[in-house]
């Protein structure tokens, strides 16, 4: 029955631990976890998360990508290319990604498959443009 208790109680430290780790998370969050108004990056290892509230995610990116001067590498899932829609904030992600590596920027891409066998055009799109897939 011990071992039952020990259990219980390391489940119960992990998920207290979780609660306190969410708190200072959403205390580094722009407005202290409240409604968020601006860019917020965690920097880790060799790499870093964004953090950005739903209606700014866009204009956080492109604000981001356009400080590359040596690298990016993103992984897009589910990405429709629409040469239809050119205000399309999917069409302009592609569109940036292109330029960059235009301006000798060294991109590198990871789609998912549905993207690669069920949107063609996209990666037609960024293979014609010459995009490197990882």
């Amino acid at each position: 029955m011990s071992r039952r208790v020990d259990l219980v109680i390391a489940l119960l430290v992990v998920i207290a631990l979780r609660f306190i780790f969410g708190y200072f998370i959403a205390a580094e969050l722009p407005g202290g976890g409240k409604e968020a108004s601006t860019l917020k990056m965690i920097t880790l290892h060799e790499g870093s998360a964004l953090f950005s509230p739903d209606n700014q995610y866009f204009e956080n990116l492109v604000r981001l990508l356009d400080m590359a001067n040596e690298s990016v590498y993103v992984a897009l899932y589910v990405v429709k290319y629409d040469p239809k829609q050119p205000n399309d904030p999917v069409n302009q992600l592609l569109e940036k990604l292109v330029e960059l590596k235009n301006r000798g920027v060294d991109v590198k891409i990871v789609v998912d498959d549905t993207t690669w066998k069920s949107y063609g055009d996209t990666i037609s799109f960024l293979k014609t443009h010459g995009a490197r897939f990882a």
